[in-house]
């Protein structure tokens, strides 16, 4: 009696280890790398739990009306399939979060489901050789399941032996818990605490959020955007020219070739700039370290903590300054925090979720669509572009990539978590660096399309990024983290067809990416909103750039002897950083200890706005 009852006892503890572990594992790194909550912990804990006793209702049902071996089978395989989707969810939180710093939403991870078979190409695995091994290691782990099952299961020594009354008691009372924590799921779901589950399935619910930023609308802020917006008046100019924004996702300023960078990265970047139709800027600042935030500040003119709900874009001034907006974009923006949304009212949309035939993050989707375009009407046109070939989720044909071995640092996230890649950065590298050099021959054939078509023959082509990409610096890679100079130092190349030559109109001052749009409308002689925090680089000269991610916030101020300094803060610390970057760009020496107290008090007064708008977020974060 006492051998079978520890045999009961180990198999129910060993189905119960089997089942949490995972959970566990996912919930530790989550709250150790990615400062998830201890109370969204417990809550997830808690539905895990319901989801176990569901299928050990479905187990003992099957053990109470089906022979022992096929009861045995199907448990286990319902056991080890739910189990395999927890798993499948902790991995895709995990890109998600290492790549996006946020949690992804479902609408997301439905698009990249559909195309997994060329996402996992994009990560360097061949689907049928990786459907293959998932499958072998479900069948490896249902059949020990159910040998487990067989030799020591708690569950079916219940079911067998307990009377009627009691098996049907308890399996209404396990079927009611789970509905009343289904219903409870769906009409209060548990974001604010941050229960990972939740925030998958409810993202509009977590505050009001542009990726891992929190945004804290300033009422006054919105009125005065709004008061600004009645009263814009057009402007009145002849021969208006058309304006080209090709934005390069997750591109940093030194992996191109066209800035110094030792291998050949960027030829036809290289090519343009050599022209006095274009001016290269070299690196100019992001305002943040991810996609959503950057790119509402290009198109706004606007840093983070003056971010409102509907700001005044580029888009809608030369909309209003009678454009056509056409967005022509890579990755997909419709289910992306928002973007599509943010970019207000446009006469044709496109990313390349909407593509049938090419994979989510292929830019050949977005040379398909531009292809379909018709030639030039004499309608002026603001066409944005959006490439997602130097992102690590973006495709690369190894046949043609020059830099060798490569291999990708989005696919190899379980050994870096693990710290087992310490002989791989130089092929992290070289993935990277050949997607630049893909990026770079879109870009090509992009403007060969546009030529062709008649759109260069008086046109503004701007060629920059929404932010940069660590490659192991501070033992980081991708983006969405970190204030570092991989993620922030951006390019900017500017040129200009049909009209007098750019390239000396500028001098190498500090540009920051909400000087974009206003320098834009400055070239085109259309009058700038009185509400963008940019300047235009012709005319203005900058002094001071700001920056935050998430809760990290400072500033990069350009001194009158040349010299270029970082000074930077987290708002859930004391420490400071002070970095003089134009004598230490890799940011090896921090001088904070050196900072006397009236430029550390200038400076804490210039980022007071950031550093409540970054504690907001501190204290908003669940």
């Amino acid at each position: 009696m006492r051998s079978r009852l520890g045999k009961t006892f180990s198999g129910f503890v060993l189905g119960l280890a089997l089942w949490f572990s995972p959970a566990c594992l996912f919930l530790s790194l989550l709250r150790s790398r990615y400062e998830g909550s201890s109370e969204g912990a417990v809550l997830h804990l808690q539905i895990v739990g319901v989801l176990f006793l569901l299928v050990t209702c479905i187990r003992s049902v099957c053990y109470r009306c089906l022979p022992q071996l096929p009861a045995a089978i199907i448990g286990a395989l319902t056991f080890a399939g739910v189990l395999s989707a927890l798993v499948a969810y902790y991995a895709i939180a995990l890109i998600g979060l290492d790549g996006w710093g946020r949690l992804v939403s479902w609408a997301l991870i439905a698009t990249y489901i559909n195309q997994s078979e060329f996402l996992l190409k994009s990560l360097g695995f061949h689907p049928g050789f990786f459907g293959g091994i998932l499958f072998l290691i479900f069948l490896g782990g249902a059949t020990i399941l159910h040998l487990v099952f067989l030799r020591r299961d708690g569950l079916k020594d219940f079911v067998l032996r307990a009377p009627s009354v009691i098996w049907i008691g308890a399996m209404v009372l396990i079927a009611a818990v789970g509905g009343v924590s289904f219903w409870r799921f769906q009409e209060f779901p548990m974001t604010a605490a941050g229960e990972p589950l939740s925030v998958t399935f409810y993202p509009e619910l977590v505050g009001k959020k542009i990726q891992s930023h929190f945004a804290f609308q300033s009422r006054a802020l919105s009125e005065a955007e709004n008061m600004l917006r009645q009263s814009y008046v057009p402007s009145k100019f002849k021969n208006p020219a058309n304006v080209i924004l090709i934005v390069v996702d997750a591109l940093r300023a030194d992996h191109l070739s066209v800035n110094g960078y030792a291998r050949q990265t960027t030829p036809y970047l290289q090519q343009l700039a050599s022209s006095q139709q274009w001016k290269n800027f070299g690196k100019i600042y992001s305002v943040c370290a991810e996609s959503a935030c950057g790119l509402m500040a290009l198109s706004s003119s606007r840093n983070i903590h003056m971010f409102v709900d509907h700001p005044i874009t580029l888009q809608e001034v030369l909309k209003r300054n009678g454009y056509r907006i056409h967005m022509l974009l890579g990755g997909d923006h419709t289910n992306f925090y928002g973007l599509r949304e943010a970019y207000g009212e446009v006469d044709s949309y496109f990313d390349a979720s909407m593509s049938k035939e090419r994979y989510v993050n292929d830019d050949a989707a977005i040379i398909d669509q531009l292809a379909s375009f018709p030639s030039y009407e004499g309608v002026p046109v603001f066409m944005q572009f959006h490439l997602m070939s130097a992102h690590g989720l973006g495709t690369r044909e190894n046949s043609i990539a020059p830099f060798q071995p490569s291999r990708s640092y989005y696919g190899d996230i379980g050994a870096r978590i693990l710290q087992k890649n310490e002989a791989r950065p130089v092929e992290y590298v070289n993935y990277y660096d050949n997607g630049v050099r893909k990026a770079d021959d879109v870009v090509r054939l992009l403007m060969d399309l546009l030529r062709s078509k008649g759109y260069l023959e008086n046109a503004i082509v701007v060629v920059t990024a929404d932010h940069g990409e660590y490659l192991g610096e501070d033992g980081q890679y991708g983006h969405a983290k970190g204030v570092g100079e991989p993620v922030l130092g951006i390019p900017i190349l500017l040129g200009r067809y049909g009209g007098s030559d750019i390239a000396d109109k500028f001098d190498d001052n500090l540009m920051s990416q909400i000087d974009i749009a206003p320098t834009v409308l400055h070239e085109l002689g259309i009058s700038i909103p009185a509400s963008w925090a940019g300047l235009p680089m012709q005319s203005q000269r900058r002094r001071f750039a700001y920056f935050q991610q998430n809760r990290v916030y400072g500033l990069i101020e350009k001194k009158s002897d040349g010299s270029v300094w970082k000074y930077w803060m987290d708002a859930g610390k004391t420490t400071e950083h002070l970095y003089e970057i134009s004598a230490d760009p890799s940011e090896a020496n921090n001088r904070s200890n050196t900072l006397d107290a009236e430029q550390r008090s200038q400076w804490r007064h210039q980022l007071i706005d950031l550093e409540i708008n970054a504690r907001q977020s501190l204290d908003a974060a669940p």
